[in-house]
């Protein structure tokens, strides 16, 4: 699944299975965003990165600087209704990477995470 694949496939899940409202940011002419999705339910809000992981790992080397500078800004703002990080799609199955537990492991000198052991979302096939 190709990179443009797993967000399509993500933006469904969520409008799908949440019935949740998402938006989805364009890629600029460097493909330099903040983020790929925004997703608001009555429930949660996610500002989320969607990274297409073709091996069970996902390294912290494929975090851009412009991710996680948005990530950092929108945590520092304290509004506990607002999530941020990263979904890692393998395999057709999505998985949540929050972006406290990115800074976490990456702090503790990690370089990577399997991405089978994150949260569990859901498959994405339909």
């Amino acid at each position: 699944m190709t990179g443009q694949q797993a967000e399509a496939r993500v933006i469904k899940y969520f409008a799908t299975v949440h019935n949740a409202w998402v938006g989805y940011f364009e890629k600029g002419i460097s493909g330099r965003q903040p983020f790929d999705i925004i997703v608001i339910t009555n429930d949660f809000t996610y500002c989320i990165d969607v990274k297409e992981c073709s091996k069970d790992y996902f390294p912290f080397d494929r975090v851009e600087e412009n991710q996680e500078l948005s990530f950092e800004f929108i945590d520092s703002l304290g509004n506990d209704s607002v999530d941020v990080g990263f979904i890692l799609t393998h395999k057709e199955v999505a998985y949540m990477l929050s972006y406290k537990d990115y800074i976490t492991l990456k702090k503790r000198g990690k370089k990577s995470v399997k991405v089978t052991e994150q949260t569990l979302l859901g498959e994405l096939v339909y």
